[in-house]
């Protein structure tokens, strides 16, 4: 099978050569208020995102066109529609910027596009370059395809080109809009030959971006336009170009409230200066990212993964939890993997989400958009991600510090908002004891099963125990034991119920809905048994020892496919509005019985906690793009991320599709598998602990930690070959009786030597 392309580590890039690849694999580029989605063309929408919830996008299209004076010839340089016989044609995804890169009859071109740090825009950076040894008259047409239209009137519209900005500004005024940014412009830093402002005209009523009707019939008509749902921006120029000149062009596309502040925007940042400060500030930003935590095994792919993409897979969930969604349980999980990567962002973050938790302790799913339906499981997720930022940094005033709720005047300190959570979880139970579902819990689809208020969720009281115990940890560390040992009982009488009511002879079931009829059981002809349920009852310690090993062999006989681990089976068939959306799926999509690699993840922590190394170590192997069970030219899934699902085996017509990527906490989960439970090397409140569950085969590994103004280089000896076992640690040459290294905080960099016996 034709290789798709290929990792270039030492520049962290990943070049794409099969340019069409079955879908189309995206870099995502962003900042706190905009986000860019680019595919190996440049095509892809961009979405500004506001603290209102309000989102829109204003392009989906980027395309530099090339026309040759002479011959009459054009292309699509950066997209090549037409598919002419292109001498060189790749893209590059970089850490925060996409190039596109082609050559045809001799000139060679290069768009380079990234989004800021901050700004409601995109940079563009066009190279041209005539190989051949005549010169060349050539037009060049950059094209954006935008969206204007805010309100629900195209008489609010007008486009016109303005000298100052030296570019086309498309302004749309309107009465009761819901947002200031109503402007759309693209200019450039170069001579403007002529432009256009409408669709109607560049491409024509029966064109298309293929053959634009202007590329075929002349010159951009620099016309105003008013009154237009089709309005668009696009900049032309004409260049003579010698053997072997250049021309570079730059271009800023973006979003303003008016005039004014888009031709200020573009008279500080729109030169070739600003461009290459701004991605040496993104490159330098991404490299210090890159250098916290780096590993070294005896698999080059997994090194590739840890060492430099799930970082920036994180990077962007702990901003963006999905595409133009920012959601509370999605940035929590994510900010808990970016901790040791920056924990002052990560703190900040952590803040941020503890805003949109309410009075009753209870979290709004999502804020951008406000998603407010009834999901019940985001309190699980803040001590969780709080633990990870405290052992991080020892910075035990963070919990008294002050956020507000949610729709209230009321604020609280970190631990106040921690006990709240708790306080819901607990308090809202039902008649067997567990955690009330609600509108669901962390799977979205389950969404009707539980809104009388009389349902439980097994998941979620599960994932209510794994939290509470940490949050208990947390409270012997701060001292408060009382409360700790409060808690602990409601825990202890919370698993009580989980192993009663909860366990169905073999496994534990999903729940009980609000009909008081079981999910997830034995007697279901569909749905009969889930893989997190299983999964998380040994990450809670629910169960332990030969129980959590029978459970995990289970889930190895029945959930697992060539490509991962089913999140379901079987599929359902019929809808069943006792259940919810994920019963009228087609079978193996998205919850409904896909490879949902999200709950792989919880699959990998459960097999490390139970000294399964080689078990976890294959299961890592089988959703990646090595897997020749599903290489990515089948998939469709990037080799450089990881996607949150593979369509289920049950769905023979697409089995083994991945449908997005990115977007998910799989990155996250997946990092910390690997780094703190796999190779064992995680912070805790008084210092880094260590303790491997290795893959047999893997003698001799390293890992690169940054820890509390430290660094800590480690080398772990394996050389019986085991999974887990007692350790030798020595530090600086000298042995040591514990696997929990000091805390030096002397800006050093410390050695330290761990063997398994």
């Amino acid at each position: 099978m034709q290789s798709p392309g290929y990792f270039n580590n030492n520049e962290r890039e990943y070049i794409i050569t099969a340019m069409n690849p079955p879908r189309p694999w995206n870099n995502i580029l962003w900042n706190e208020g905009l986000i860019t989605v680019v595919d190996q063309f440049g095509f892809g929408g961009n979405y500004h995102c506001e603290g209102n919830g309000f989102v829109r996008s204003f392009c989906n299209k980027r395309l530099i066109y090339i026309r040759d004076e002479e011959t009459k010839e054009f292309w699509d340089a950066n997209r090549n529609s037409r598919r002419k016989k292109f001498s060189n044609f790749h893209a590059t995804v970089g850490q925060g910027y996409s190039k596109i890169s082609s050559e045809y009859k001799k000139i060679k071109f290069s768009l380079n596009i990234f989004v800021p740090k901050e700004g409601i825009l995109e940079c563009w950076a066009v190279d041209i370059e005539n190989k051949g040894n005549k010169k060349r008259k050539l037009s060049v047409f950059a094209y954006a395809d935008t969206n204007v239209n805010i309100g629900a009137h195209m008489a609010y519209n007008h486009g016109a080109f303005d000298k100052k900005l030296n570019g086309v500004f498309l302004s749309h005024h309107g009465f009761d809009l819901p947002t200031e940014f109503t402007n759309v412009f693209l200019a450039s830093d170069k001579k403007v030959s002529a432009f256009e402002t409408t669709n109607r005209r560049f491409i024509g009523f029966y064109g298309n971006t293929q053959e634009p009707d202007t590329l075929r019939a002349g010159d951009c008509s620099s016309k105003e336009t008013s009154f237009d749902d089709q309005m668009t921006t696009v900049l032309q120029f004409k260049y003579e170009l010698k053997p072997g000149e250049k021309k570079k062009i730059h271009f800023i596309l973006g979003s303003s409230k008016s005039l004014k502040e888009a031709t200020e925007i573009c008279k500080t940042k729109l030169s070739e200066k600003f461009f290459n400060a701004e991605l040496a500030k993104i490159r330098n930003y991404s490299e210090n990212l890159l250098k916290k935590v780096n590993v070294e095994t005896p698999d080059k792919d997994i090194n590739t993964l840890v060492n430099i993409w799930l970082k920036r897979q994180i990077d962007l969930g702990k901003t963006w939890t999905a595409v133009v969604v920012k959601g509370f349980r999605d940035i929590m999980q994510q900010v808990a993997g970016f901790v040791p990567l920056d924990s002052k962002i990560s703190k900040k973050t952590i803040k941020k989400c503890l805003e949109y938790q309410y009075e009753d302790g209870n979290v709004l799913r999502a804020w951008v958009p406000i998603i407010d339906h009834p999901y019940r499981d985001g309190a699980t997720w803040m001590v969780p991600a709080i633990a990870c930022y405290l052992k991080e940094t020892g910075d035990f005033s963070f919990l008294e510090e002050k956020v507000k709720y949610y729709k209230s005047k009321k604020s609280g300190s970190v631990l106040d908002h921690c006990r709240r959570g708790f306080d819901f979880l607990f308090s809202e139970l039902g008649k067997h004891g567990l955690c009330l579902w609600g509108g669901g819990d962390w799977n979205d689809s389950l969404n009707n099963v539980g809104l009388k208020l009389k349902g439980e969720s097994v998941w979620l009281s599960e994932a209510t125990v794994k939290s509470a115990k940490e949050f208990v940890e947390l409270l012997e560390a701060i001292k408060k034991n009382k409360e700790a040992e409060k808690l602990s009982k409601k825990i202890e009488l919370m698993e009580k119920a989980l192993l009663k009511y909860g366990w169905d002879k073999d496994h534990f079931i999903c729940g009980y809905n609000d009909w008081n009829e079981k999910i997830g059981s034995n007697k279901n002809k569909e749905g009969k048994l889930f893989l997190n349920m299983q999964t998380w009852g040994v990450l809670s310690g629910t169960v332990k020892g030969a129980k959590a090993t029978k459970l995990l062999d289970l889930v190895e006989k029945e959930l697992s496919c060539p490509f991962g681990y089913i999140l379901e089976k079987p599929s359902y068939t019929k809808g069943d509005d006792h259940i919810g959306r994920v019963s009228y799926m087609e079978k193996g999509c998205y919850e409904n019985g896909a490879v949902y690699n999200h709950g792989v993840t919880f699959k990998i922590a459960s097999d490390c906690i139970m000294g399964r190394g080689n078990i976890a170590y294959k299961t890592i192997k089988k959703m990646l793009w090595t897997n020749p069970a599903n290489p990515p030219l089948k998939s469709g899934s990037e080799p450089y991320v990881l996607t949150n699902m593979f369509i289920g085996p049950e769905n023979v017509l697409r089995s083994g599709e991945s449908l997005y990527n990115w977007t998910t906490s799989t990155g996250a989960w997946l990092f910390r598998d690997i780094v703190e439970l796999m190779l064992g090397v995680r912070a805790d409140y008084e210092g880094l602990r260590i303790s491997p569950c290795l893959p047999s085969h893997w003698k001799d590994v390293k890992v690169v930690r940054e820890y509390r103004g430290s660094c800590y280089n480690i080398r772990i000896l394996n050389p019986k070959g085991l999974q887990t076992g007692a350790l030798n640690v020595s530090v600086d040459n000298k042995k040591i009786n514990s696997n929990l290294l000091p805390v030096f905080n002397d800006n050093k960099e410390h050695k330290v030597v761990v063997e398994l016996r």
